[in-house]
């Protein structure tokens, strides 16, 4: 019995070390299932068909051909010349360059390039999404102690509000046309990595050296923000407006309190007055630029612009039920935050106040006949990801600060699996584009007649070859085809 009672212990000690918590099952699970959330939304995104704008941004037709060769507006704004996209160069040039530079590098390695496009334009939409759930996650996160097994939790509560069908024409980020979230997703998101330095990175407690590097980076990709599409003008010039004004006055005290001459220098937000002057300057500039335009119809009336506006929003937010499962989390998540005696900051009344004038703005942006109440998933996408923002943000100070209970975790757990059950599938929505896309690839007559079941490459089947052409070069330059084959639907 001496001699067995240290061999057991040994065992005992060999396989406690070899034995899993319950942590890390439940930290395995949740990677788990962030990969096969990854996958399904791969999967929903590769299936959704070719939008009509691609084929024209990227050929690009006469109507684009202008502002590719504009990349600081200045025939807009020196020589009073309209054009289609007048202030949203780096987008159109962000399509071309994926789609022609991009496309063939990774095309050769398939042999099936019709597949191929389909997967490409998928794993476009895929990248961005994921960018956004983790930055949101990453400004949730920043100034909180939370372990990784939350953090993953966090992640997989964000995804399952990013809806491919479902909820999608109310709180859809990533849009079912890849053109759309080049238009809107993209500079969105490329707008909130650059307010990171203003919100998360201490940037004027770095030295001077970092400051000017940053500097050097950070003021043409102010000028670069600002070119990039219809929401970052007026958005980007509130929302920075009010960083600066809180910057310059949290320096002021700072200033007031000190009475070295040197010290009191070092406290000025030299590299958020520049830079952020810098963006505002090239909002305002975006803004005129934007005014010629020629997809912008300001000839219908604003007084009607805004009929319609109020008209639309009777109707957006209840044409399903997720803003009443979102308003009823954050009101769970508020009152348990307030119950642990956790003060709301001040800044999301702000964002409150902001969200509602950047609404109250969009009718000022002109009107679009195929997006009649001004109101949609696009136009309200800043609103979307803030309300997005605002669940994360509460889920992680409840996660992280207060004594939570089971049900709260099953009470999210529930929410999420609402969420995802209301995005089923559509695995074959492309499914007719393909067929008619093969058919056109091994056609031999000169103009190929397609059926009217549904369009290739343009937002309606049209009869008329001069609006397929431009289809037909892309599909040829992809090496769908083998020469550029006219083709046109049948009436």
């Amino acid at each position: 019995s001496t001699i067995s009672k240290p061999i057991f212990s040994k065992r005992w000690k060999r396989v406690n070390k070899m034995s899993i918590s319950k942590n890390q099952v439940i930290h395995f699970i949740l990677i788990l299932l962030f990969i096969a959330e990854i996958d399904y939304s791969f999967r929903q995104h590769e299936h959704k068909t070719l939008d009509g704008d691609m084929a024209l941004i990227t050929a690009p037709s006469k109507f684009y051909t202008t502002i590719l060769d504009e990349p600081f507006g200045l025939k807009a704004s020196i020589h009073h010349e309209k054009y289609a996209g007048s202030n949203r160069y780096y987008i159109h040039k962000a399509m071309v360059i994926y789609y022609k530079k991009v496309y063939p590098v990774f095309s050769s390695f398939f042999t099936d390039k019709v597949d191929f496009l389909y997967k490409f334009t998928g794993l476009f939409q895929l990248i961005i999404q994921l960018f956004i759930i983790l930055l949101l996650v990453y400004y949730s996160v920043k100034l909180e102690v939370i372990n990784r097994t939350k953090i993953l939790f966090l992640i997989l509560l964000i995804s399952s509000l990013f809806q491919t069908h479902g909820f999608s024409n109310s709180i859809g980020v990533i849009d079912h046309s890849v053109t759309y979230t080049f238009f809107y997703a993209l500079p969105l998101f490329a707008f909130m990595v650059f307010l990171l330095p203003y919100l998360h990175w201490n940037i004027e407690n770095k030295s001077v050296y970092v400051k000017i590097i940053c500097a050097v980076f950070w003021i043409p990709f102010a000028f670069i923000l600002s070119m990039s599409g219809a929401i970052i003008p007026p958005l980007g010039f509130m929302i920075a407006g009010v960083i600066l004004l809180y910057i310059i006055r949290i320096a002021f005290k700072k200033y007031q309190i000190l009475h070295n001459q040197s010290q009191r220098y070092k406290v000025i937000p030299f590299f958020s007055i520049i830079t952020l002057s810098v963006f505002l300057l090239c909002c305002m500039y975006s803004y005129y630029v934007g005014l010629y335009n020629t997809e912008n119809s300001l000839f219908v009336p604003l007084i009607f612009r805004y009929e319609k506006l109020i008209e639309g929003l009777k109707l957006y937010f209840i044409q399903d039920v997720s803003f009443l499962l979102i308003g009823i989390l954050l009101l769970v998540n508020f009152y348990l935050i307030q119950r642990s005696k956790i003060k709301i900051p001040f800044y999301v009344w702000l964002m409150l106040v902001m969200s509602v004038s950047f609404v109250l703005l969009l009718p000022l942006g002109g009107y679009r006949s195929y997006r009649p109440n001004i109101i949609r998933n696009d136009t309200f996408l800043p609103v979307t990801l803030m309300l997005f923002y605002f669940i994360a943000r509460s889920t992680t100070v409840i996660l992280s600060r207060t004594k939570f209970s089971k049900m709260y975790v099953v009470f999210l757990c529930i929410v999420m699996l609402i969420f995802t059950y209301a995005d089923k599938p559509n695995f074959n929505e492309d499914y007719c584009q393909r067929m008619q896309i093969k058919k056109l690839q091994h056609s031999k007559e000169k103009i190929t007649s397609l059926s009217s079941d549904c369009p290739i490459l343009t937002w309606d089947c049209t009869s008329d070859t001069q609006w397929t052409i431009d289809g037909s070069k892309m599909l040829y330059y992809w090496n769908i085809t083998d020469s550029v084959r006219i083709y046109k639907h049948a009436n």
